[in-house]
């Protein structure tokens, strides 16, 4: 919405807020105005898309993504009265606290807290109980399909190793983790267990390796690159090293390559004038 200048996912009043410029009297003043009737449980993370056609939120206590259809601006309407017609609906998850990869509404979130947007429109969340880092994108089969990209059990094929489960079956993971035992990311080797999971860590590395505790928020950086608040280890990590629009196997793609962590306010320079990593390139 044109009128819109600031949003908030405000959790401890279930509610959606906007600060809305409005004109009275010839001058332009900023009020508040809550979206209603989003039957939101805890909301956290918020973002519109770049167009801003649509709102997506993450309704945590839910354990979804929900989205709602911003409309245009009108100046025959009141920015209240705009408001008023929005409604949300869910655009990810099943609602079960669980950790889950598939198509969208058959996946599962646990708590998720951040939620941002691509330049190519994939949705990108920060699953916060599950401490790991999804994404929301469309097949080449034109399904939308969430995918664990880092951190928990990063659900893309390992060299050498067999694809992570799409389940959070604690004894199907326990099966899992004892067949694919050892990944290494160049300097040590990682042995993982279902609590592992569970838990969270500390590891930076490549993405199948990677570990987080309760990552938060989430923005966009340079170069394809996401800023994740990792709220149980108390620093900023970087998440890089993306793929150029990939192949035709597009969601079965490893999508990012690193996680680092950076010091606030800086942001690494071989970073910046590093070039975008190629699926031939990674090959090699």
């Amino acid at each position: 919405m044109a009128h819109a200048s600031a949003l908030d996912a405000e959790g401890i009043n279930n509610a959606v807020r906007f600060v809305i410029r409005e004109e009275n009297q010839g001058r332009e003043t900023q009020v508040v105005r809550t979206l209603g009737n989003t039957e939101l449980l805890t909301p956290k993370g918020i973002c519109a898309s770049e167009d801003g056609r649509y709102l997506f939120v993450c309704d945590s206590g839910h354990h979804k993504i929900k989205f709602a259809a911003l409309p245009a601006t009108s100046a025959l309407a009141r920015p209240e009265e705009l408001l008023s017609g929005i409604e949300m609906f869910v655009f990810a998850g099943n609602g079960k606290k669980a950790w889950r990869d598939g198509p969208v509404l058959d996946c599962s979130f646990d708590s998720p807290a951040g939620v941002c947007q691509r330049a190519d429109g994939t949705i990108v969340v920060a699953d916060t109980g599950n401490n790991c880092i999804r994404h929301i994108l469309r097949s080449t089969k034109g399904v939308l399909m969430v995918r664990t990209i880092a951190g928990g059990l990063a659900s893309y094929r390992v060299p050498g190793h067999e694809r992570a489960v799409e389940s959070s079956d604690p004894d199907e993971l326990r099966r899992f983790m004892r067949r694919n035992a050892g990944y290494r990311d160049g300097r040590r080797a990682l042995f993982r267990s279902p609590s592992d999971v569970v838990e969270g860590g500390y590891v930076d590395g490549s993405c199948e390796v990677a570990a987080f505790r309760q990552p938060m928020g989430l923005c966009m950086g340079p170069r394809g690159t996401f800023f994740v608040s990792d709220r149980g280890n108390r620093c900023v990590r970087q998440v890089g090293g993306c793929l150029a629009q990939h192949s035709e196997r597009r969601s079965d793609s490893l999508a990012y390559m690193w996680v680092r962590t950076i010091e606030v306010g800086v942001i690494p320079r071989s970073v910046l004038e590093a070039p975008v990593t190629t699926l031939e390139e990674c090959a090699r």
